[in-house]
């Protein structure tokens, strides 16, 4: 299995900032965003809850959240309407 962080170190990272045309992922979000809606083999949301230390459910939302925001740029960019070619919901 992929470790959501790439290495196997568990030592604290600091917090980073991602740009994401305009909007601001943090670290946690933008790997979230890359390992379950980005790959070809999505990562579980347990699997990320126990890397993170945080809930199922956590993940869960922070997940719908950024398809909220991605399905909201691109309305916005794209204009209402534009239906994306996998859906976001």
């Amino acid at each position: 299995m992929t470790s959501w962080r790439g290495t196997t170190d568990r030592a604290p990272r600091p917090a980073q900032d991602a740009r994401f045309h305009g909007a601001t992922l943090r670290e946690r979000d933008l790997k979230i965003f890359r390992a379950r809606l980005l790959s070809d083999e999505p990562m579980t949301l347990v699997d990320l809850a126990e890397g993170f230390g945080v809930t199922r459910e956590r993940v869960r939302q922070i997940e719908s959240s950024l398809k909220g925001r991605l399905r909201h740029y691109l309305e916005t960019e794209m204009g209402p309407g534009v239906q994306p070619e996998s859906p976001l919901d």
